[in-house]
Order: C-alpha cells, then sequence, then structure tokens
C-alpha cells in the first residue's frame, strides 16, 4: 500500500507545505482532478491551461499533471488512470516534479468503452509524483482521474452503473463489430506459470475458446460463475480467451445501452494464489 505518515497532523501539515512550493513553481489545482491513495483525495496540478482535462489534436494535446503529495508504494500496486478516449494515448510516470525522463513510458487505446481505466504496474518501493498524458490517433480525450490500486492483469468490461472498463498494460481486445458492447477476444499478455489461472467470465450463454501457448480449451460455463484454468493446463501464456458466437447487435446510438445478457467476454484476467474460483471440471471440458 502506498506510504501514509501515521500522525494526521504532519500529513496536513507537510501536504499545505508541499501545495504552496508546487504553486510557486507556476503550478494550479485543476479543477476536479484527483488521485485516490489509502482512500484519500490528493490534489493534481499542473501549469495553468485552459480546460486542463481536456486533450485536443488542435489544441492542448499534451500535459503533465502533478500530484500535490508524492506517492511512495511500499507494496506492488497499479498507477490507474480514468479517461474518456477513443483511440491511442501516450502515457508517461515521473518520480520527481523535476525530472526531465521518465521512469516509465507506455500507450493504450480506448475502443469506445464510455470510460475507460488503464492500469500500468508498479512496484514496491516506486515513487509517483506525476504523469504525462498525450494524444496518439487520439482526436480527443478526457481525464477524468487517477488513482493507487491493487494489481490488477486482465481486462474487465464496465457496468451499467457507469464503472469503467479495466484494461492492464500489455492486454489487447477486439470486438466483433463496432456495434459490440463486450469484446469479443482477450488477449492477456507473459506471467509466470506456476501459481496462476486465468479467470474468464462471459455476458451470456454460449461457448468460449481458451487457449495458452502449448493447448486450449473449449467450454460453455454459466454467464452468472467464473471459470478459473490454471495455467500449468494451457501450457503457459500468454492467453488467448475468444467468444466464439459474438454478438453483434446494433442501436441507432451505435452501441447496446447495457451489456447485460449481452455476447462476449465480461472479464479476462490472470490470478495469482490458491484463491481463484474454483472451476466444476466438466465446465471446462465440455464445448
Amino acid at each position: 500500500m502506498p506510504k501514509t505518515a501515521s500522525n494526521p497532523l504532519y500529513q496536513t501539515i507537510l501536504a499545505i507545505l508541499s501545495f504552496l512550493l508546487l504553486s510557486s513553481c507556476g503550478l494550479v489545482p485543476v479543477p476536479g482532478l484527483y488521485v485516490e491513495v489509502d482512500g484519500n483525495l490528493v490534489s493534481v496540478l499542473s501549469e495553468k491551461v485552459d480546460n486542463p482535462t481536456n486533450l485536443h489534436s488542435d489544441g492542448l494535446t499534451g500535459l503533465r499533471y502533478i500530484f500535490s503529495e508524492t506517492v511512495a508504494l511500499e507494496a506492488a500496486s497499479d498507477l490507474a488512470i480514468q479517461i474518456a478516449v477513443t483511440g491511442s494515448v501516450k502515457v508517461a510516470v515521473f518520480a520527481a516534479e523535476e525530472d526531465d525522463t521518465p521512469f516509465m513510458t507506455a500507450s493504450f487505446e480506448g475502443l469506445g468503452e464510455p470510460l475507460l481505466e488503464f492500469r500500468l504496474p508498479l512496484p514496491d518501493g516506486t515513487r509517483v509524483t506525476g504523469v504525462e498524458l498525450s494524444l496518439g490517433d487520439a482526436q480527443a480525450a478526457v481525464i477524468k482521474g487517477f488513482s493507487i490500486s491493487p494489481p490488477y492483469s486482465g481486462y474487465r468490461a464496465g457496468g451499467s452503473d457507469g464503472s469503467p472498463a479495466v484494461v492492464s498494460l500489455g492486454v489487447q481486445r477486439s470486438f466483433a463489430a463496432s456495434t459490440g458492447s463486450l469484446p469479443a477476444e482477450v488477449q492477456l499478455p507473459v506471467a509466470d506459470v506456476s501459481g496462476w489461472s486465468v479467470v474468464v467470465r462471459q455476458g451470456s450463454a454460449g461457448s468460449l475458446r481458451i487457449r495458452g501457448q502449448s493447448s486450449g480449451f473449449e467450454s460453455s460455463p454459466r454467464p452468472d460463475q467464473p471459470l478459473a484454468i490454471p495455467l500449468e493446463l494451457l501450457g503457459g501464456s500468454p492467453v488467448s480467451v475468444m467468444a466464439l458466437d459474438p454478438d453483434t447487435s446494433t442501436t441507432t446510438a451505435g452501441r447496446p445501452v447495457s451489456v447485460a445478457g449481452a455476447r462476449g467476454i465480461i472479464e479476462a484476467q490472470l490470478h495469482f494464489g490458491g484463491d481463484a474460483p474454483l472451476s466444476d471440471l466438466h465446465a471446462i471440458l465440455s464445448g
């Protein structure tokens, strides 16, 4: 978990001093933009520009966002970036506000999800002070917020409650058509074999094909129950999860209003440890 001071008064004074120091460097608070750390909201600052959370190809194409408090991780965590975008965005992560060179760079792509949460894995001991976002081939993007979250490797569809779709670094997903509300295929990155499972959930009854490095299965798991397969049974990663009869329904808005009952993949993730949900062996081998 991120490191926090045990004395609340000390933490408050430190936050005020950090805020004043950053403000003296020409940075101003970004209205409504925060990074959530241990349930607390930390202010985010940037240079003074109009609409700092809105990137446009014909205007502000990139901006560095500075946390008013440096985040020091005592355990492996994810840096989560919530954003509304269609197309690619580049990310650079900085350890200190004055750094010219980021310690991590990446890019990700929004494929039409109303809200996307992109996850970057960070090892314990990492210090994060700022994130720079810039447009790749995307024409526009709206930055909604940042957080430090428990590690996650995979894809999870957004919910009908407005919760974002979650995609971690190295995960690829594709839709059967521009109208599909759930991806027809999710590709998970390489992970160590020992102790890992692939956990998948689908939106409605149908068949899934799960393939690893050297073997695979076709299965028809119940939509309301996750299917977990030890990575050893798949011969290792990378892993591909495919819905064999994906949804291709259309609406006047271009995408279905809700993913409830839609055909496709609600979640596909790599899960480490012995607490992965148990699966019915018959469900794994049937299909």
